[in-house]
């Protein structure tokens, strides 16, 4: 039996992440991009920190953070998926017309209307 999840800020996570997973796994899956974790690390008997990391090929120049508290990685965790999910959809948005490019460049699932929409979600949550 599944137990419910208790963390503050579950909901918020799991939304951005199911937009995530949307947005990036269109024509394949992108395993690594779709992972995120938070985990506690324990050290000398007396200390916890607890740190979010992220090791997928889109944003692969994110380094692992550490927090003080669970609460702190949580906030740190929707701050990342929705700055991946706002520069994901701005880098979309921001390709020139295929015509002027000479080849088809553009989202496989979204038009651009859509890809506000996804991101004007992101943000208001």
């Amino acid at each position: 039996m599944n137990k419910a999840i208790t963390v503050p800020n579950y909901e918020k996570i799991k939304k951005l992440n199911s937009l995530w997973y949307d947005l990036v796994c269109g024509e394949y899956h992108k395993d690594r991009d779709c992972h995120f974790y938070i985990y506690s690390h324990y050290y000398y008997g007396d200390s916890i920190e607890y740190i979010v990391e992220h090791k997928g090929y889109i944003n692969h120049q994110y380094e692992d953070t550490t927090w003080e508290t669970y609460e702190q990685a949580e906030l740190e965790l929707i701050r990342l998926l929705k700055e991946m999910i706002i520069n994901e959809i701005d880098w979309y948005l921001s390709i020139p017309e295929p015509e002027t490019m000479g080849c088809e460049d553009r989202h496989g699932r979204y038009d651009d209307v859509q890809l506000k929409e996804i991101k004007n979600k992101a943000i208001d949550i």
